[in-house]
């Protein structure tokens, strides 16, 4: 097995621990009020799981794993996928390891001088959490399949 591809494989099971991980996580919300922070928590977290697999990892030169994997990589997925996981990317990205403006709005009246600001929601957010579960099995099986071929061709 080449380099390359040892990398590969070790992202590929980081990979896959990630999504089940964020099946697990998904599944467990189901069992919580939407309005509890236990629900939030976990879907947050879920989607924390989710997205690492696609961001930058493993950046120095003596690296065990490739940095990342991507959506394109997998086969079958459906426009509606994508767009779905490029939804939770954003999110990902500007609501949850960061705090973008857009999500967090904030503004102060200047008349009153009283600051009024937005609290961010991921229950907020239209995601279609039964189908992003979906999408980390069909993720997750196929890591399963691309593990499989990398040992066949070693």
């Amino acid at each position: 097995m080449t380099e390359d591809s040892e990398l590969k494989l070790n992202r590929l099971t980081i990979s896959l621990h990630d999504f089940d991980k964020a099946i697990g996580l998904l599944r467990e919300a189901d069992k919580h009020s939407t309005d509890a922070t236990v629900h939030e928590a976990l879907l947050t977290s879920a989607l924390i799981h989710f997205c690492r697999p696609f961001t930058p990892n493993e950046r120095d030169k003596g690296a065990q794993a490739a940095s990342r994997i991507g959506i394109d990589e997998f086969d079958g997925i459906k426009d509606d996928e994508k767009a779905l996981h490029k939804k939770c990317m954003d999110l990902r990205n500007q609501a949850i390891a960061h705090s973008e403006w857009s999500h967090y709005p904030t503004k102060r009246s200047e008349k009153t001088n009283v600051i009024v600001s937005r609290r961010f929601s991921l229950t907020a957010e239209g995601i279609d959490w039964p189908a992003l579960a979906r999408l980390a099995v069909k993720l997750k099986n196929q890591c399963h399949h691309k593990r499989a071929d990398h040992l066949r061709r070693s």
